[in-house]
């Protein structure tokens, strides 16, 4: 049965599966780590087949800045960003010198069991801009994953009748290494439903630091999701390439691979193509004109980019993005040897900044915020707002006074969303 668990940096209180026991969670709130306490053989259950809505966040949590935690990590890049979502990338100079001066004299410590692995060597020599660009590759010439069968529901939530299934790209071998290891849940509204007439919704998982990717959180934590099933959308929450399991405990080769392979799915927009196309191809009650994409913080960042570079995207909404990711990242890019261990960094961030893509949103842009919001200021989405009206495009911005980063999504954001969607004129 669901455990119930405190932040104990920030007081957030949600549920998570048994299947948890006696690890640790990322909090949703402020990304510190929330230990789960270790179950007993009475906490167990069978699976279900019916349930109600579970892990619904305590309303009077507060969400706040979670301090840089100590770490023998040789380089470590430390989340302090609410809701585990965005993160601001901070590069601990001492160690990092020491790390960057074992690169340059040969002895880099990309280690595993003993043996180096140089396959994982980032190249000193590779040039900044060797990065894929999100502009100029056509995202067509990405191969798509073979995909498995959308399969039998897992769970339906007893008050909605909404039935969640899971697809795991994983389970199909010899899989396209770009997506091809992918994870997904899938929110079917209840009912039966004909071809082609139900919208849906892509949703990303917050929780990267922008230069990784994340799994999906994979408890019983169905808030950012599961309003829009409710609303009658299809719903699809999908992992991102490059996704690393502790920042505080990672080995330089683990966040060089993570990063490469986070950048080679174009900091998340392949993951969510890969959705778009396995929605169209499994779920035929899907109008492949009504599909849209949401997310909160850095799934917020990626639901603009994905809304500029896929033109099937017919509406986007984005709760709390940071829109210049080169800003929000500056302090890796001033530091002369961040290349070294994110080759092409300087390009990747630049490629992966929303604001450098106005010119290709084709579908109107819904964004949400906080004026409090202490993580992500409030004239980021107001100067990006600023200039899509700029270049004559489709744009909304709502604003609420107070509530921080996180939980004005939560109460606000995602029903204001959900009416703006049902909002659109219909399908042409």
């Amino acid at each position: 049965m669901p455990i119930p668990v405190q932040c104990p940096d920030c007081g957030f209180s949600k549920s998570v599966a048994d299947t948890f026991a006696g690890k640790a969670v990322k909090c949703k709130s402020c990304g510190g780590r929330i230990p789960v306490p270790a179950g007993t053989d009475d906490d167990k259950e069978a699976p279900r087949s019916t349930s109600s809505r579970t892990g619904r966040p305590n309303r009077s949590a507060k969400s706040s800045i979670k301090s840089p935690a100590k770490s023998n990590t040789p380089w470590v890049i430390i989340g302090i960003m609410c809701t585990g979502g965005l993160v601001t990338a901070i590069i601990c100079a001492g160690i990092a010198f020491s790390v960057f001066s074992q690169a340059k004299s040969g002895q880099w410590s990309n280690t595993h069991n003993g043996n180096r692995d140089p396959s994982l060597l980032p190249s000193p020599a590779e040039p900044a801009g060797s990065s894929p660009s999100l502009s100029l590759t056509d995202l067509s010439t990405v191969p798509i994953p073979s995909f498995p069968p959308l399969g039998e529901p897992i769970e339906t939530f007893s008050d909605s009748g909404v039935k969640l299934y899971f697809v795991d790209f994983n389970s199909v071998p010899g899989n396209n290494p770009v997506g091809g290891q992918m994870k997904m849940r899938v929110y079917i509204p209840s009912g039966t439903h004909d071809p082609g007439t139900l919208p849906c919704v892509l949703v990303g998982p917050a929780g990267t630091n922008l230069l990784t990717g994340c799994d999906m959180d994979a408890d019983d934590y169905h808030e950012e999701t599961l309003p829009y099933a409710e609303a009658g959308m299809v719903t699809v929450f999908y992992s991102l390439d490059g996704g690393i399991d502790d920042i505080e405990t990672i080995e330089n080769y683990e966040l060089t691979k993570a990063y490469r392979q986070f950048r080679s799915a174009h900091a998340g927009v392949m993951n969510g193509r890969n959705a778009l196309e396995f929605i169209l191809a499994q779920v035929p009650s899907v109008n492949p004109k009504k599909i849209y994409c949401a997310g909160h913080s850095s799934a917020g960042t990626l639901s603009l980019l994905l809304a500029a570079r896929e033109p099937r995207i017919a509406a986007c909404a984005a709760y709390a993005p940071a829109t210049d990711v080169e800003a929000r990242l500056a302090e890796v890019l001033q530091d002369p040897a961040a290349n070294l261990v994110l080759p092409g960094i300087r390009a990747f961030l630049k490629d992966s900044s929303p604001k450098n893509h106005l010119d290709e949103y084709h579908c109107p842009v819904f964004l949400f915020h906080a004026a409090d919001d202490d993580n992500v200021p409030i004239s980021d989405p107001t100067a990006f707002y600023g200039s899509l009206i700029a270049k004559g495009k489709t744009a909304k911005l709502e604003t609420v006074a107070h509530g921080g980063h996180y939980q004005p999504m939560i109460d606000e954001g995602i029903p204001r969303a959900i009416r703006w969607f049902q909002s659109l004129p219909p399908a042409e």
